[in-house]
C-alpha cells in the first residue's frame, strides 16, 4: 500500500464527516495494531474512539490483494480463468493462508509468503489493499457512530466516497477482501470468540451495495476467495487437512506440515502419539479421561489455567499454545519435535476443556 495506515484512516474519517456523520465523534480517532481480536473499537465518554486491528488482519490483506490482482489486473482473462476454476491458484493461496495461520497459532507471530507480481499487477494489489483497509477501519468507525446497525453498509459507502484513484470496480473487491480476511482470522486463529456476523450475511449486505455491472465480477471473486479460505481455515480435529504443503518451497518438511498431519487423528490417537514422551503422555491420558487436576499436575501447569480456558470468553489459539509450551518435559525436546507435540496437547485441551 502506498499510503500509511494513519493516512488511510484519515481518508475514511474525512469521508464519513463529508457524509454528514457527527463531526464531534470524529475529532479524535486513534488506530492501533495490537488488537487482541481481529478488529474492534472502543468508544470513550469524550467522544473519541480507538480502533484496533490485529497484525494478522494487516498482514493478510496484502496476501489476498496480491492473489486477486492476478485475476483482475487483466480484465480480458478474468472470466475465462474463473469459469475454468483452475485449481492451482486457489490451492496455492490456500496453502499460503494455511502457513500463515499455522505460524501464528503456534507462536503468536505473523509470517506471510508472497506471490510474485508484475508491476501493473502490484499496482492493482496496492489499490485493493487500500480499499480493504479502509473498509475495516470504516466498519469499526461505523460502530462508534451508529452502533451495531448497518456497519458494513456505512463502511462500503465511506470507502466509495474515499476512493481517489484506480477503477471504481476495485472498491467492492476491496470490501470483499476485508470481510474475507476478518472471517479467516476469526475462524483460524481463535479457538473461541468470533466478533463479527457470519461471512455469508456480510457478503449479502455488500452485494446489495455493489453496482449491477460489477456484480458478476464480485460473485466470481467471492467464490474463489471463499474456496481458498475454506480450505485453509478448517482446523477441525479428526478431519484431514485440505491443503498441499508441497506447493510451498522449503515448507513441506517444516514442523507445521507435521502439525497438519496430526489434525486427522482422534483424541485417543493423539494420546497414543504423545506417549512417546512419558511426562507428556501421562498428562494427556489424564486430560482425555477428564481429570483436569491430574493433567495440570503432571504437566506442572496451574489448574487455574485450565479453568480459565473453560470460561466463555474469546481465546486465541496462540494464547493456548504459548501457555502449554511451559509444560514439564517439553524442554527436553528439539524445536522440530516441540511444535507438533504442543499442537497435539492443544488439540486435546480444545476437545476436553475448551469444548466441554
Amino acid at each position: 500500500m502506498a499510503e500509511t495506515a494513519d493516512e488511510i484512516k484519515d481518508s475514511v474519517v474525512e469521508a464519513m464527516a463529508q457524509a454528514g456523520h457527527d463531526r464531534r465523534r470524529l475529532r479524535s480517532v486513534g488506530l492501533t495494531s495490537d488488537a487482541a481480536a481481529s478488529a474492534g473499537s472502543t468508544s470513550y465518554p469524550d467522544g473519541s474512539v480507538l480502533i484496533g486491528i490485529s497484525e494478522a488482519v494487516l498482514a493478510l490483506i496484502p496476501v489476498y490483494s496480491r492473489h486477486l490482482a492476478l485475476a483482475v489486473a487483466r480484465p480480458s482473462s478474468l472470466f475465462r480463468r474463473l469459469r475454468r476454476r483452475r485449481p492451482f491458484d486457489t490451492a496455492l493461496l490456500a496453502a499460503i493462508l494455511r502457513y500463515t495461520s499455522r505460524v501464528e497459532r503456534s507462536s503468536g507471530s505473523v509470517q506471510t509468503l508472497t506471490i510474485p507480481l508484475e508491476p501493473f499487477q502490484q499496482h492493482t494489489a496496492d489499490l485493493l489493499a487500500t480499499h480493504s483497509l479502509r473498509f475495516v477501519i470504516a466498519h469499526e468507525l461505523a460502530h462508534h457512530l451508529r452502533g451495531p446497525l448497518d456497519a458494513d453498509r456505512l463502511a462500503y459507502q465511506a470507502v466509495l466516497a474515499a476512493h481517489d484513484s484506480g477503477p471504481p470496480s476495485l472498491v467492492p473487491l476491496g470490501a470483499l477482501i476485508a470481510v474475507t480476511v476478518v472471517h479467516n482470522v476469526e475462524k483460524s486463529l481463535f479457538v473461541r470468540g468470533a466478533g463479527h456476523p457470519p461471512v455469508d450475511r456480510r457478503l449479502g449486505v455488500l452485494w446489495e451495495e455493489v453496482p449491477f455491472h460489477d456484480r458478476a465480477s464480485f460473485n466470481s471473486c467471492a467464490a474463489q476467495l471463499s474456496e481458498a479460505t475454506d480450505l485453509a481455515t478448517d482446523f477441525t480435529q479428526g478431519s484431514p487437512p485440505r491443503v498441499s504443503w508441497d506447493l510451498l518451497t522449503d515448507v513441506a518438511e517444516h514442523p507445521f506440515a507435521r502439525c497438519d498431519e496430526l489434525q486427522s487423528l482422534t483424541p485417543a490417537q493423539l494420546v497414543i502419539e504423545l506417549h512417546r514422551w512419558p511426562s507428556i503422555g501421562s498428562g494427556a491420558r489424564a486430560l482425555l479421561d477428564g481429570r483436569l487436576d491430574d493433567a495440570a499436575g503432571r504437566w506442572e501447569l496451574p489448574l487455574a489455567l485450565f479453568h480459565a480456558w473453560q470460561v466463555a470468553t474469546p481465546l486465541a489459539a496462540s494464547t493456548l499454545r504459548l501457555a502449554l509450551r511451559k509444560a514439564r518435559g517439553l524442554e527436553e525436546l528439539t524445536p522440530l519435535e516441540r511444535c507438533p507435540v504442543v499442537e497435539a496437547m492443544a488439540a486435546l485441551v480444545e476437545h476436553r476443556v475448551v469444548g466441554a
